[in-house]
């Protein structure tokens, strides 16, 4: 009866510490798995703030493609307003000189 008694003991304390290694490995996988799970959520928190950064980057550039575009827009026009201006000028004075030489060449006539 003792040896029976004994082994029921023995059995009790075995199974208390496979009860206790198993809390003990439980806990430890839920700790890591806590702290797995902080990590990732660290590094989508990371993801997203780069996101955002590139996505005020590619806005930053888009409008400054736009203000250069516009620039080289008014800058073109501005150019082609002095072009015009300038041959306007120019087909002035030929005609004035195409005048000058009929006059010329009018009074050169007459006068021989």
């Amino acid at each position: 009866m003792k040896d029976v008694r004994d082994t029921f003991f023995e059995m009790r304390d075995k199974y208390r510490e496979l009860c206790e290694s198993m809390l003990g490995y439980g806990i430890r996988r839920c700790i890591q798995g806590e702290t797995r799970h902080n990590k990732i959520n660290q590094k989508i928190k990371q993801l997203e703030d780069d996101g955002n950064k590139l996505k005020k980057v590619v806005e930053d550039l888009e409008k400054e493609a736009v203000d250069k575009e516009e620039k080289a827009t008014q800058e073109n026009a501005q150019l082609e307003k002095e072009h015009t201006a300038a041959v306007d000028d120019k087909k002035t004075k030929i005609a004035k000189y195409k005048n000058d030489i009929k006059e010329m060449l009018t009074s050169h006539k007459v006068s021989s």
